[in-house]
């Protein structure tokens, strides 16, 4: 939880954002997959943390901290591809 306010505030805020994910998640898929398990794909500078406070959940996660890099690359070998 943290030993400083610092340390505190930041654990609140990575569980509240584990929290909001659970529950978009098991909203989502209870209401268009019919409950079935959907990948979650974490990225972005606290994505460790975030996968760390949520490991003990059901959720299936996988990390792609170069997510937005590897985009650009698709759209560029698209782009190359199609000239």
């Amino acid at each position: 939880m943290g030993e400083t306010t610092a340390e505190a505030m930041s654990s609140g805020i990575i569980n509240s954002v584990a929290g909001g994910i659970e529950r978009i998640i098991t909203k989502v898929s209870d209401d268009h997959f019919n409950s079935n398990q959907l990948p979650v794909f974490i990225t972005g500078g606290y994505a460790e943390q975030v996968i760390e406070a949520l490991i003990s959940s059901e959720i299936e996660l996988v990390h792609k901290p170069n997510l937005v890099l590897e985009g650009v690359l698709l759209m560029l070998e698209n782009y190359l591809n199609n000239k």
